[in-house]
This record gives C-alpha cells, sequence and structure tokens, in this order.
C-alpha cells in the first residue's frame, strides 16, 4: 500500500538563504517581499502559516513578517 503524504517531497532542492539548510522546493520557497529562498522553518514558521499560504495567503518569510515589512 502507497503512503499517504498531504505534503509530498521531492527530489529537486537547493540551500536556504538564511541557514543554508536543504529546501524542498514543494516545503520552502521564495518570499515576495525579499526574494530570497528559504527553507520551511524560514519561510513559513508554523504549520498554520503553511495552510493559510496555501489557502491563497501571500508567501511572507518570517523575517519580514517579524519586520513589519
Amino acid at each position: 500500500m502507497a503512503k499517504l503524504e498531504f505534503f509530498r517531497s521531492t527530489d529537486i532542492s537547493t540551500h536556504c538563504d538564511q541557514c543554508g539548510g536543504r529546501v524542498d522546493l514543494i516545503k520552502g520557497g521564495v518570499c515576495v517581499r525579499c526574494r530570497r529562498i528559504l527553507c520551511y522553518s524560514h519561510l513559513h514558521g508554523s504549520f498554520l502559516r503553511r495552510l493559510l499560504t496555501d489557502l491563497g495567503a501571500e508567501t511572507v518569510c518570517v523575517a519580514c513578517r517579524a519586520r513589519g515589512r
């Protein structure tokens, strides 16, 4: 039986501009304000924020949200 995944992983990746870690392009992405490529934790910060982004909210990274940009 196949494994059920809600957010499926991909083989394509790059490195996070903030921590240098691996960025899965399905879970991480690019901030619309600072245009940096970021991993899941630096881009979304939480599952709730990820869910809001998937439902249409702007993809704004944790740093830009903290600065009020």
